[in-house]
């Protein structure tokens, strides 16, 4: 039946979207056992919960943006510090480009179902999440 099929869709955009979060090699981030507990939740297993989970995590991840991104300006002598706000302003452009793209996307492609909105969200999420690790790295290997 169509209901059957929707559930079972559901269900594999949110084992998807657990087990992309833990696709990172290492310890998984404190914002992906976040969301990934949030998404595990009962209340949170319908396309507005899952959407919610994901809006929620990539808010922590943009919080760990400028964490990052402040830890590694106090690390970084000035001409440092002077190239890493020419690369993060870039960056933001390029951001806001790709969401522009996702958003272009999902609508061009015409897909339907909200399962699609879920992708899109995490689409999005892993934009900002790679550059928190990006600036991690570029932080641990100026420790060293």
């Amino acid at each position: 039946s169509l209901y059957l099929l929707r559930m079972i869709m559901k269900y594999l955009v949110l084992a998807l979207i657990v087990l992309s979060t833990n696709a990172f090699a290492g310890k998984e981030h404190p914002v992906d056992m976040a969301m990934s507990k949030c998404l595990k939740t009962n209340s949170n297993q319908t396309t507005a919960g899952m959407n919610n989970c994901v809006y929620q995590a990539m808010e922590e991840w943009d919080r760990e943006l400028n964490r990052v991104y402040k830890l590694l300006m106090a690390e970084l002598n000035e001409k440092g510090r002077k190239h890493l706000v020419l690369a993060q302003r870039q960056w933001i452009k390029q951001r806001d480009l790709e969401f522009d793209f996702l958003k272009a996307m999902y609508v061009r492609m015409r897909f339907s179902g909200s399962m699609y909105s879920n992708m899109h969200s995490m689409d999005a999420l892993y934009v900002v999440k790679d550059r928190v690790l990006t600036l991690n790295k570029y932080l641990v290997k100026h420790s060293i």
